[in-house]
């Protein structure tokens, strides 16, 4: 049991790496070829208890990370655009997990669906920005984009 949970977890990291790299050198978000590679491995090799478990520490870890790069500062310098387009995120973000999940379980459900979407959307865009960040002069990225 705890091999097979050590190869799935082995089998994770080299798809989100691979995936990663290839969104990379086609000029996308490397966490967007990460969760395209995450959905592919879902879809292909379902998941055990064991792995749910984990990837809610890795959800965790994530918003962990998405506060420590955020500061008030930088919210206050972003300004009223900045606080619009991460509020319509937010907004967006509740609304799509509340209709998704509506129609097969009702309010209540959906409102919790719609609630737990928002905060990995959050931390999603965070690490999208600071990859973008990490693209100006001086700063070091994870994977060259160039050929």
């Amino acid at each position: 049991m705890q091999l097979e949970l050590i190869m799935y977890i082995s089998l994770m990291l080299a798809v989100a790496e691979t995936f990663g790299w290839i969104f990379a050198r086609i000029d996308q978000p490397v966490v967007l070829g990460q969760i395209v590679g995450g959905i592919l491995l879902g879809v292909l090799f379902p998941p055990t208890e064991e792995v749910k478990d984990i990837s809610m520490i890795g959800v965790l870890l994530l918003l962990f990370l998405a506060g420590l790069e955020s500061s008030v500062e930088e919210l206050k310098e972003a300004g009223k655009a900045g606080i619009s387009v991460a509020g319509i995120g937010v907004l967006v973000a509740f609304l799509i997990g509340f209709a998704v999940v509506y129609p097969f379980k009702g309010f209540e459900q959906a409102l919790l669906y719609g609630a737990l979407t928002t905060p990995t959307s959050v931390s999603l865009t965070v690490r999208v920005l600071m990859e973008l960040d990490a693209s100006r002069p001086g700063r070091e990225r994870r994977y060259s984009r160039r050929p």
